[in-house]
């Protein structure tokens, strides 16, 4: 058994793709450039795919937090209630065009120019058929 996903970290800026227990790492890594590709393109969203995917987000943003959670998350990422509110409104708001112009403006260029891609795992897992990649074993020495 393996899965994937895709996370975003708006305090850092970080997008990251990744898969876990993956027996077709560079399949799958080709499938990550392919996604960005689909995104960046003008009606490949659809309405109720962005509907779907806001309710993933509301699901994680909406989750109830204990108290202690929620003084903890406001200190940690330094949002107000009030800009969280607003997150939550913008979110609401866009629109599939919104989505593809972001994925055109952010993820698109940072695929060409500021990506890092790592697979860790038994050597074995490593692309044999691309020598850019560098092998290490785990206390760091290449193979």
């Amino acid at each position: 058994a393996y899965g994937g996903g895709a996370v975003s970290d708006p305090m850092s800026a970080l997008f990251q793709f990744f898969s876990y227990r993956d027996p077709n790492t560079t399949k799958t890594l080709e499938t990550f450039v392919k996604s960005v590709e689909w995104a960046t393109t003008p009606g490949s969203i659809t309405s109720k795919e962005l509907e779907e995917a806001q309710l993933r987000a509301f699901k994680a943003l909406d989750a109830p937090l204990a108290p202690s959670s929620r003084g903890k998350s406001g200190f940690n990422t330094g949002f107000t209630d009030a800009q969280r509110q607003h997150f939550r409104d913008g979110l609401l708001a866009c629109s599939p065009e919104d989505i593809a112009r972001a994925a055109r403006e952010h993820l698109a260029p940072a695929m060409k120019t500021s990506s890092a891609v790592a697979i860790i795992g038994s050597s074995e897992a490593a692309p044999r058929d691309d020598s850019s990649w560098i092998v290490r074993n785990p206390l760091g020495a290449t193979n």
